[in-house]
């Protein structure tokens, strides 16, 4: 453990949100409803229900009920939401019905690599010439679920400036409605227009004295797993950008995915054990399957492999095995079966790319099953598991491997800024930020210590400073942020 990481006293500025943007909605149920337009498209894409909104004094957040499972970002239509962001119909332009419009956010706008459905998010900013396009991210947009559903969150901060002299959400009040249109122009179902009351602009609260950083591990004896995509071989390419991150969070084992399959075992050995250069060479495995994009695992101390599960093949696509790599350590004595995994990218709710996301969590499970159950009284699986259609490969991928027969535990971390669970997302892209990340585990035989998702963005001046790390250290590195999981035994050891 980083000495400094024990002993130094640093600030953290944490918010408390009253909502979570987490894909689960009981923060939502003493919100009132603004809208309910629910039952008059019957035959629609969607159909729009509840809507609700709430503000603080950073964000400004929409709860919408669309009526069906769907993933919003792969709409056949497109949803919109239209917002007069000052409240004034004086400014900006009538659009939708709606005057003095500032922006307008598109779910789904037209895309030119799929003729059939639409892709991603689109902010449109109003200007003297009409509407010009952009992304979300300029809002610091964060959505969930990314999985299909029939309702979503969306979180937009107030203290941003977009182009033109409007400062969205700085005044008293904001107007905004809903709409979808059908692939041909047509608008098949539109909200009433809402007006959302907004509390004075107010910045973050102020830092929280700590007495350690919130780096630190929970306890000494943990088992503190980190879980990063590190965006086509990157950690290999630009190893500096990396190993402060992994320095700061001072894991014991790293699950790894999207090596390129061009750099071997000794390179990573060599970049992983700059990490800890006093404290020996870490061990590595990296996964035989996965073709140009590898998953790996790197340990402090020595890995075993399942030799059923050097390669877990995919029998419906020849020559394709799953992106995976599996091995064991021993902690505190006992064995923890350790599996780094990359599921299929891409798709909606029941394409060709969700099909195969959910065949190969099943394949990887089922290997995991097959182990004898001395292999499996502790199991972490975590990764990249590209949840953009159904949430099933991650029901398939935990289901019934747990020492007792249970389903593993999905682990619910959160960034140290406590406002979502999103472990993706790319400034400039158009797909918005989100969860795509997960890790799982034995909760038959292992607790949770803490967990969390890592943004330096996070962490106080007084924290970066004592971390080593800049505000932009994670971001710098890959698209995906890391993923910190600190594990102890349960009292009561399993039957040896």
């Amino acid at each position: 453990m980083l000495a400094l990481a024990a002993s130094l006293a640093v600030t953290l500025s944490i918010s408390d949100p009253m909502i979570r943007i987490d894909g689960t909605f009981t923060d939502w149920d003493d919100v009132p409803v603004a809208v309910d337009d629910a039952g008059d498209a019957p035959d629609g894409e969607v159909d729009l229900g509840t809507i609700r909104w709430h503000a603080d004094g950073q964000a400004v957040y929409l709860q919408a009920d669309i009526g069906r499972t769907l993933n919003v970002q792969r709409l056949a239509g497109m949803l919109s939401l239209v917002v007069d962001a000052d409240g004034d119909p004086e400014t900006g332009l009538t659009s939708d019905g709606l005057t003095g419009v500032d922006f307008i956010i598109d779910w789904s706008p037209p895309s030119r690599r799929d003729a059939e459905r639409g892709m991603g998010t689109r902010l449109r900013v109003a200007n003297a010439r009409g509407f010009s396009d952009g992304t979300v991210y300029a809002l610091d947009a964060v959505m969930a679920p990314t999985t299909a559903g029939p309702v979503f969150e969306l979180r937009l901060r107030r203290d941003v400036a977009l182009a033109g002299p409007v400062r969205p959400f700085a005044g008293a009040a904001c107007r905004a409605k809903l709409i979808h249109h059908a692939r041909n122009g047509t608008v098949t179902d539109e909200t009433d227009i809402m007006s959302i009351a907004l509390p004075e602009l107010a910045p973050p609260p102020p830092p929280v004295e700590a007495t350690t950083s919130p780096l630190a591990r929970s306890a000494p004896d943990v088992l503190r797993v980190v879980s990063w995509n590190v965006e086509l071989g990157a950690l290999t390419e630009r190893p500096q950008a990396f190993l402060g991150v992994l320095r700061a969070l001072d894991p014991d084992v790293i699950l790894i995915q999207e090596l390129r399959d061009s750099e071997g075992a000794d390179r990573l050995r060599s970049i992983v054990s700059a990490i800890t250069p006093d404290a020996g060479a870490w061990h590595v495995v990296i996964g035989e399957g996965g073709g140009n994009l590898r998953s790996a695992i790197a340990s402090r101390t020595a890995l075993t492999v399942p030799a059923s599960m050097r390669v877990v093949a995919d029998p419906k696509r020849s020559g394709t095995d799953v992106r995976t790599a599996a091995a064991s350590i021993m902690y505190a004595g006992r064995p923890v079966l350790l599996v780094s995994s990359h599921l299929k990218c891409c798709g909606q709710i029941g394409s060709r790319e969700d099909e195969t996301r959910i065949r190969e969590a099943s394949l990887i499970r089922d290997a995991v099953a097959a182990l004898p159950a001395a292999l499996r009284r502790g199991v972490v699986i975590g990764g990249d598991l590209n949840l953009v259609g159904t949430a099933i490969p991650l029901e398939r991928l935990v289901g019934g491997i747990d020492a007792d027969g249970t389903d593993l535990e999905i682990a619910e971390p959160f960034q140290l800024d406590g406002v979502s669970s999103a472990t993706w997302g790319r400034r400039g892209a158009s797909f918005i930020a989100g969860r795509l990340d997960y890790l799982a585990y034995s909760d038959a035989t292992m607790r949770v210590a803490g967990a969390f998702v890592f943004d330096a963005a996070d962490l106080s001046p007084a924290c970066l400073s004592s971390s080593g790390l800049a505000a932009t250290a994670t971001r710098d590195a890959s698209d995906h942020l890391p993923v910190v999981l600190d594990l102890a035994w349960v009292s009561g050891p399993p039957n040896d």
